[in-house]
């Protein structure tokens, strides 16, 4: 098997996982290795982009890579559930689409889902540190899987601020909320605990609270299970007019209580 397909404004629809290409322009190839093409052009997320597709060696597994520029608009309203509305403007973007054989996968749709981008062109409309403008640099890399299971896992690291690993399931609302997972501050790799909990880690140089307790758009949207702070660690830590110098928190909080230590100096 040796075959070409072209197309023209052609559209893509893979309703199970959410993903459709549309104004597709180019030259698909196959054989019985799988489907190959480079540089096609076509619109995902309401973006134009240029698409490589490739067979995964292996995997039963069609690769789709997107490059372009999009906007947080755009990103925001084909993903609505990971919080980013906070995104304003444009930045080059790579997209990974990793799609299984259905014959393979018993017709189990799954599409798991990697992108990547310097941000560069794009603002982040929260406090330090995680807000920047849009001229700053700050890789950011997210990955999870789109599907018809309620039930969601997010990997999500921007730059050397943090590093997450989330597992989320829907409730009775509609609403994603988070069961269990690992944020990991200043590098490290998270990974979530088996336990139902919010495992915080990790260091910063300096951080000011009091932009983040302010945010209250920010505190209504997060559905938290129970937290542990684990040996976090602060360089200086600002709340209010009170600097703690050196400040280590370790520490649990459920539904009822907030119990832990705190070590620092005053400045």
């Amino acid at each position: 098997i040796d075959g070409k397909l072209n197309f023209k404004d052609a559209t893509i629809s893979l309703k199970q996982s959410g993903v459709t290409l549309d104004q597709i322009d180019g030259s698909l190839g196959f054989n019985q290795d799988g489907v190959k093409a480079k540089g096609i052009k076509a619109r995902i997320l309401d973006e134009t982009v240029k698409l490589d597709i490739s067979p995964l060696k292996n995997q039963s597994t069609t690769l789709v890579q997107a490059r372009g520029s999009i906007s947080g608009a755009s990103l925001h309203q084909n993903f609505p559930n990971l919080g980013l509305d906070r995104l304003d403007g444009r930045s080059d973007w790579m997209l990974q689409f990793e799609i299984p054989s259905l014959r393979e996968n018993k017709g189990k749709m799954y599409t798991r889902v990697t992108a990547s981008s310097s941000l560069v062109g794009t603002a982040i409309k929260l406090p330090t540190p995680i807000g920047k403008d849009k001229q700053q640099k700050s890789n950011l890399y997210l990955s999870t899987t789109l599907s018809s299971n309620p039930n969601k896992h997010l990997q999500l690291d921007y730059g050397q601020v943090f590093s997450s690993d989330l597992y989320f399931y829907t409730a009775k609302s509609g609403d994603l909320t988070l069961n269990r997972g690992s944020l990991v501050l200043g590098g490290g790799k998270a990974k979530a605990p088996q336990s139902r909990e919010l495992v915080l880690s990790g260091k910063l140089k300096y951080l000011d609270l009091s932009p983040w307790l302010d945010d209250t758009q920010t505190a209504s949207q997060l559905a938290l299970p129970n937290i542990r702070g684990n040996n976090l660690r602060f360089g200086k830590l600002k709340f209010g007019d009170t600097i703690l110098k050196d400040a280590r928190f370790s520490f649990t909080k459920d539904s009822k209580a907030i119990n832990g230590k705190v070590t620092s100096s005053i400045m």
